[in-house]
């Protein structure tokens, strides 16, 4: 990687083509996920409701309010929707909270908790990445921003983890027979197990990050901050040419 050496500045014709279109994909699926992730967490309210389980179903009936949270994102930071982020925001979402609590997959699904754990340590990392080019001040992206972004986006991550498990552990102060952190069966190893597998994940992310720098564009892992780069930060994405925004070049 050369110093200083540019990685995205403008997106040209072809390129920004693409993004649009993988745009307007995840804009045309988003609709049908949310039905779906409405009526399980619907469905399953119902059903245990029929167990007379109220915390099931209070759990169940809340999940759509998760739904709200790209649009409260957007509001805080006056961003332009990126369409795969809501539905990143959605799946992810629906995999820990419908799947993991709602289904109970935490108790019954094999290391499904750690693998949450990893996930989490994957999207906090680039959500790092976004913080970190919202931030900066001259808003482009070069190879010499590397090494403070990795050290960033990763510290990031990692404050995220332990930020959530301080909170599990007041939830379990509060309210000692929910007992999140399972110290009761196992001391402080669930924990401590849950901020190493986040860990894990935010550096399977980091060599992502770094494979993307050394080859000089985005790859699977960044595709959707890509469009976030050019729709929020650049202003150069292809259909907001049309509202005063500097077009392709």
């Amino acid at each position: 990687m050369k110093k200083g050496k540019r990685y995205i500045l403008t997106i040209h014709k072809s390129e920004g083509n693409n993004l649009e279109k993988r745009e307007n994909w995840y804009r045309r699926i988003i609709p049908y996920f949310i039905g779906f992730y409405c009526a399980v967490n619907i469905g399953l309210g119902l059903y245990y409701v029929i167990l007379s389980q109220p915390y099931f179903y209070l759990l169940s009936f809340c999940a759509p309010l998760f739904l709200l949270l790209p649009h409260i994102w957007g509001r805080i930071f006056t961003l332009r929707p990126v369409y795969e982020f809501h539905f990143l925001i959605y799946f992810f979402c629906f995999l820990l909270y419908t799947v993991g609590l709602v289904m109970q997959g935490y108790s019954y699904i094999p290391f499904y908790d750690k693998f949450a754990h990893t996930l989490s340590g994957v999207f906090f990392t680039l959500l790092g990445v976004i913080f970190f080019y919202l931030l900066k001040p001259k808003k482009t992206i070069e190879t010499s921003d590397f090494p403070l972004l990795s050290v960033f986006c990763l510290s990031f991550s990692i404050a995220i983890a332990g930020v959530w498990e301080i909170g599990e552990y007041l939830v379990g102060m509060l309210f000692p027979f929910l007992d999140p952190q399972q110290v009761s069966v196992s001391g402080v190893n669930d924990t401590m197990q849950d901020i190493i597998v986040c860990v894990f994940g935010s550096f399977l992310f980091y060599f992502g990050l770094l494979s993307a720098f050394r080859k000089g564009k985005p790859n699977f892992l960044l595709t959707g901050f890509d469009t976030f780069f050019h729709k929020n930060i650049a202003k150069d994405f292809p259909s907001m040419s049309k509202s005063g925004y500097n077009g392709l070049q």
